[in-house]
This record gives C-alpha cells, structure tokens and sequence, in this order.
C-alpha cells in the first residue's frame, strides 16, 4: 500500500468531516497500542486506577476510567475489523492465500 496524504480539517476539531487515509501497516500499528493501553489499564492496580479517575475528572469531555478503557479496547476491535478485508495471510502449507 502506498502513502496518502492525510486531508486536515480546517475548523475546530469535530466541526468539519475530514477524510484520512493510513498505510494498513500503521492502522495495525495503531491496534496494536490501543489494545497494549487498554490491557495494562483493565489489569492496573489502584494506585493507577486512583491516578486515572483523578486525572480524568479533570478533563471537561471524558468520564471514568471504565469508560476510558471500554472506548480503548472498542476501538481497537473495530479498527481490526476495518483491517480485516485487506489483509493478507499466509495458510499453514506455505502458499500465499490472496497474493499473486
């Protein structure tokens, strides 16, 4: 897959639809983060937990830690499904699946 340009969004975030584009290699990239940050978050002691409530209820738009992590791993199952049509895998005989 090639680069493409990401298109911005002129306006206050939110306020305009923009399109952006990413390689596949770094949506899965990005799946794999968001699914490292909701995991050690579901698994954090209450120290962290403690740290993330407060932080979070000072944030103007976000609600509690659950939500947080929730939305964490949610995204990260549909950015693999998103992925999921364009990837291609390799079967256990060693032939490419949908490469020429």
């Amino acid at each position: 897959m090639t680069n493409t340009p990401t298109n911005t969004p002129t306006g206050k975030l939110g306020s305009e639809s923009a399109d952006v584009t990413i390689t596949s290699s770094t949506a899965a990239r990005l799946v794999e983060l968001l699914e490292h940050c909701e995991r050690f978050l579901r698994t954090a002691g209450p120290v962290v937990r403690t740290e993330l409530d407060t932080f979070l209820a000072e944030q103007p738009a976000l609600s509690d830690a659950n939500w947080l992590i929730d939305m964490l791993g949610f995204n990260a199952l549909y950015l693999q499904g998103k992925l999921a049509p364009t990837h291609h895998t390799v079967d256990h005989t060693g032939d490419q699946g949908d490469r020429p």
